[in-house]
């Protein structure tokens, strides 16, 4: 069960923290968006309904351990934000 937003997760491929997964009271809801910007800023996914299926097998990581940022969003007010850290 997961309890709180997990701060990193290691794309690897073995099938365990491929993925950045979210608690279900945010994840896959109609009214919850999820954004996740890089560490310039730029905005890498703006999706509404997340179905925790971040990062895309296409997404490359350009540093070891690179950082990400991301903010929930409820009825246009900020609800949680964080960081996110790739660890490879």
């Amino acid at each position: 069960r997961i309890v709180g937003f997990p701060k990193f997760f290691t794309p690897n491929g073995d099938g365990i923290n491929d993925l950045w997964v979210i608690p279900n009271t945010y994840s896959r809801q109609s009214d919850v968006t999820v954004i996740i910007y890089n560490e310039l800023g730029d905005e890498l996914l703006n999706q509404t309904g997340y179905a925790n299926n971040w990062p895309p097998s296409s997404l490359g990581f350009s540093k070891k351990n690179q950082l990400f940022y991301y903010k929930i969003r409820k009825d246009n007010q900020t609800i949680k934000q964080g960081t996110i850290t790739v660890i490879r």
